[in-house]
């Protein structure tokens, strides 16, 4: 029988697709990301890295306008298992840009399209 040559994932892997939801981060999404924030730095190997509070999290993201940053979370079966941090910027050649600062998906919740998921709402907001 020959194959189409198009790939499918495992239907696993399409089950935990189902579940991701990606939504706009909220204040109270910040102590999770906080959380986060700490496991990037462990795996890049710079457990000292991170300088700042939830707190400054949702100072700087939530009680000034505009904003220093804005993201995205993934959700699966309720919790917080991924996120993107974006920060906006201004180009004297292309007028307005973002940077994407952050990426991050918890270890259970990779290979799972859960970053691929948070990339395709990233670009859908910067067209």
């Amino acid at each position: 029988m020959a194959s189409s040559g198009a790939a499918t994932a495992p239907a696993s892997q399409q089950e935990a697709d189902d579940e991701v939801t990606v939504r706009d981060m909220r204040a109270e999404d910040m102590a999770d990301i906080h959380r986060m924030i700490h496991e990037l730095a462990e795996f890049e190997g710079m457990p000292d890295g991170p300088q700042l509070s939830v707190q400054d999290l949702i100072e700087d993201g939530f009680a000034c306008s505009p904003s220093w940053f804005f993201g995205l979370v993934a959700e699966r079966r309720g919790r917080v298992v991924g996120y993107a941090l974006v920060n906006r910027a201004y180009s004297s050649w292309t007028r307005r840009a973002f940077y994407v600062e952050d990426l991050f998906v918890r270890p259970e919740a990779r290979a799972r399209g859960v970053g691929g998921r948070l990339m395709r709402a990233l670009c859908g907001r910067a067209l």
